[in-house]
């Protein structure tokens, strides 16, 4: 996952064949969540 400042999220599936080429946060809204709840626990924010 990254995060943008401006909020954008780019998120990708590593296992599947496109690798960096096909975005999936739009499609997996939890897994943004949770990666970002994780992100946040980690910085201390």
């Amino acid at each position: 996952m990254i995060l943008h400042n401006d909020g954008y999220v780019e998120l990708y599936d590593h296992t599947s064949s496109a690798g960096e080429t096909n975005g999936v946060a739009g499609s997996k809204p939890e897994v943004v969540e949770q990666l970002q709840q994780r992100l946040k626990v980690k910085l201390g924010l």
